[in-house]
């Protein structure tokens, strides 16, 4: 039941946060499938080609296999069991994108941060059980905090290798995989010269091209994080990619409090001052990431954050207001009033 219902929520998540579209007349193709934990798609409009659209997914695929810790094979994995116990070599982009991520951590003063692997290690069995659900104890968070810092992370930049000054660290891609992937994509429709797409990552939205039917603008669905139903629309020319971040994806509730499965790297434990992120980036994985950093830094300094940056952002405090960065107020449509 538990799986069944992971799949229906999924399922809603993403009827909900998609790009409102008519069909052309000269034909779309479209495909989806599961990947990631969620469902991912892509839409090529004006094309009947069904085999670039497959190949266009079959970048999600990809990125799944690249930078899923929790597949037994995967290189994450082994880099997780060995990279304590000597350098490990990595291809060189899993190295740029470790490198790109600790930039990050930087920029957000650490709100974002890819070495969480242990904290999130130690959240996943209760966000995603079915009993017996406990809470971790302060030392089991303490600890797992302690692990999970940057600076017990080597990079060696001529070796490309990866090492772990401690046992117990790990890398956690999870809030950049679903916007790196949506890049991904983005850079095979260009190569491949489609001029018009969407591309679904199931959190992450990218816009290839303007919107079909000689519209201008495309309109970006952000699901209200608190009942069915759409929370406002972005109205965004192409370039775009648009990440959510929210505390509804995954979650259990213990005693009346929701426990989901963005975490502080600070405190240890889920945040708690927001409930809903968006960002408006030119690169999914920017957005991805800022989405999650912003549900850590809270209002203010998200807000604070967004416009330093000359982002746009829309963010949903837990009594349901709605806050815009500076300029976002343009392009949104709050439909929650």
């Amino acid at each position: 039941m538990r799986r069944i219902f992971k799949y229906i929520l999924l399922i809603s998540l993403i009827i909900v946060f998609f790009v409102w579209f008519f069909c052309v007349k000269t034909g779309n193709v479209v495909y989806r499938d599961i990947t990631m934990d969620t469902y991912a798609g892509v839409t090529i409009y004006n094309s009947r080609d069904k085999e670039l659209v497959r190949e266009a997914w079959e970048e999600f695929r990809k990125v799944d296999l690249f930078l899923d810790r929790y597949k037994q094979d995967s290189l994450l994995s082994e880099i997780s069991k060995k990279a304590s116990i000597q350098p490990i070599e990595v291809p060189n982009e899993l190295f740029v994108l470790l490198r790109n991520c600790l930039v990050l951590y930087q920029k957000t003063g650490g709100s974002f941060n890819p070495a969480i692997g242990p904290l999130v290690d130690l959240w996943r069995p209760l966000i995603n059980s079915q009993s017996d659900i406990v809470l971790p104890v302060e030392g089991e968070i303490r600890k797992a905090i302690n692990l999970s810092k940057p600076d017990l992370i080597e990079l060696n930049d001529e070796g490309h290798t990866i090492f772990f000054k401690e046992k117990g660290v790990s890398l956690d891609f999870g809030a950049v995989a679903k916007g790196y992937a949506v890049d991904r994509v983005m850079e095979f429709l260009k190569e491949k010269k489609v001029r018009n797409a969407l591309i679904d990552g199931g959190g992450t939205i990218g816009l290839l091209g303007p919107p079909p039917q000689g519209r201008t603008l495309w309109r970006v669905a952000i699901k209200h994080p608190r009942k069915e139903g759409i929370l406002g629309i972005l109205n965004l020319g192409h370039g775009w990619t648009v990440s959510t971040s929210g505390d509804y994806e995954r979650y259990n509730e213990i005693g009346g409090v929701r426990y989901h499965h963005i975490l502080d790297p600070d405190t240890g434990y889920p945040t708690k001052y927001l409930i809903s992120a968006t960002v408006v980036s030119e690169k999914g994985f920017i957005s991805d990431a800022y989405s999650t950093a912003i549900m850590v830094m809270g209002l203010e300094k998200g807000l604070d954050f967004l416009e330093k940056k000359g982002l746009y952002g829309v963010l949903v405090t837990p009594d349901l207001k709605v806050y815009l960065s500076k300029g976002t107020e343009k392009y949104f449509e709050n439909l929650s009033e």
